[in-house]
């Protein structure tokens, strides 16, 4: 029998992320991370990515940090597309756009300084958040903006993500008494609470049945069974052209490694990492390490052929960023612009930081000579301008580093 007190009670209740996945676990007594993670992030309406506008405020990205980033990125896609014999339609594709500064800064770069390949660029911007696509339409830069990569097919151009497959759904799993368990979530006297199953997915097993040698008890990782299907869609919409992945991340020599019992799975908010995975659900995001060595192995049954991998450090000094440094060195501006550019530049190639980060390319299509010619050499990285920070950016020294003097700024970040 329904009263009035219930009805008005159930109609106050807040939808959430937290209310949707313990409506989930009360039906089936408990869940997997990876669902539990799937809800969190990705819910159509109270997901962390689908409905927050600014991921700014929880944690930095590289685009963020110094226009350095974008138009590193702006001179390889031109340098792809003169390898591909500068097709008269160049179709960029950047999954998991965010609000849209890698792509500004990307064909901005382009527009200002003539690269060649600007005439043919298509940029399209995908990301599963309604409220973001919406904010991007009509913003200078985008040819499309859409929310499934999956409407395209048979493109020439490049796919390009930035910190996009860490923020996958992961199964968890935890070895004990010698035996592959899943980390399951479930409900304890109303809160979050984790159960170890006996039997795992399928996939866990698979994924460490290919390792040549056994976790040791109390071993803690995860495992991100979407990279099957990432890589099949990449393969589905490229006919030609090159896929750019930037993460962090590692090979599963290291990420496995028995003496590493430290999981990666983290959440962030407010540039902070809570007490618990299970605080502010949907407020946070969460993420882990990508396993690069199934990434290769998994593009290799769809015939992504892995060409480079190298650190962000290596990646951008070879686009000339450290020549960069110097150029804004000489710069005839305020102390306050110059050090916020030196910060943020520098931030890219730290070795603690985003300098760590991993660069893959990878190439799809038929074969051609010049595979080997895209990555820069002394002509081809040499004599762009130093892009400078705008309005749009991070201010990284001021929001950490405030009152930072002449005398410690070199110690600090050089």
């Amino acid at each position: 029998m329904q009263t009035a007190f219930s009805d008005a009670t159930k109609h106050t209740l807040k939808l959430s992320a937290e209310t949707v996945i313990k409506k989930q676990i009360r039906q089936k007594e408990a869940i997997s991370f990876r669902e539990f993670m799937e809800i969190a992030l990705y819910h159509s309406e109270v997901g962390y990515y689908t409905s927050s506008k600014s991921i700014i405020e929880n944690f930095y990205t590289s685009p963020y940090t110094h226009p350095a980033f974008g138009a590193s990125l702006s001179l390889q896609l031109n340098q792809m597309w003169i390898a591909m014999g500068e097709p008269s339609v160049f179709v960029v594709i950047e999954v998991g756009c965010g609000d849209g500064i890698l792509a500004q800064d990307i064909v901005g770069y382009a527009r200002s300084n003539r690269l060649p390949f600007i005439n043919a660029l298509e940029y399209v911007a995908v990301d599963r958040s309604k409220s973001l696509i919406s904010s991007l339409v009509g913003i200078d830069g985008f040819n499309k903006v859409i929310s499934d990569l999956d409407t395209f097919k048979d493109v020439v151009g490049c796919i390009i993500s930035n910190e996009l497959i860490d923020s996958f759904p992961v199964n968890r799993f935890k070895i004990k008494d010698g035996r592959i368990c899943e980390i399951m979530v479930t409900l304890l006297n109303g809160r979050f609470s984790e159960i170890l199953s006996t039997a795992p997915d399928p996939m866990i097993i698979e994924r460490l049945s290919a390792l040549s040698w056994d976790l040791p008890d109390d071993f803690e990782g995860e495992i991100n069974g979407s990279i099957g299907s990432w890589v099949k869609s990449l393969s589905t919409v490229l006919s030609a052209g090159f896929v750019i992945t930037i993460d962090y991340g590692n090979d599963h020599i290291r990420l496995y490694d028995p003496d590493n019992m430290l999981s990666s799975i983290r959440s962030y908010r407010k540039h902070t990492q809570p007490i618990s995975l299970y605080d502010q659900i949907g407020y946070c995001d969460i993420t882990a390490d990508v396993d690069f060595s199934w990434l290769i192995s998994e593009s290799e049954r769809f015939d992504l052929q892995s060409l480079y991998i190298m650190n962000q450090r290596e990646f951008l000094s070879g686009w000339g960023v450290e020549n960069w440094i110097d150029d804004i060195r000489v710069k005839k501006i305020s102390q306050n612009v110059l050090y916020s550019n030196l910060v943020g530049i520098r931030q890219l190639m730290r070795d603690d930081g985003f300098g760590q980060f991993k660069v893959l390319i990878q190439y799809i299509g038929k074969e051609i000579d010049s595979l080997g010619s895209i990555l820069p050499d002394e002509t081809s990285a040499n004599g762009y301008p130093v892009p400078m920070l705008t309005g749009k950016h991070a201010d990284y020294l001021g929001s950490k580093y405030p009152h930072v003097t002449e005398t410690e700024f070199d110690r600090l970040f050089f």
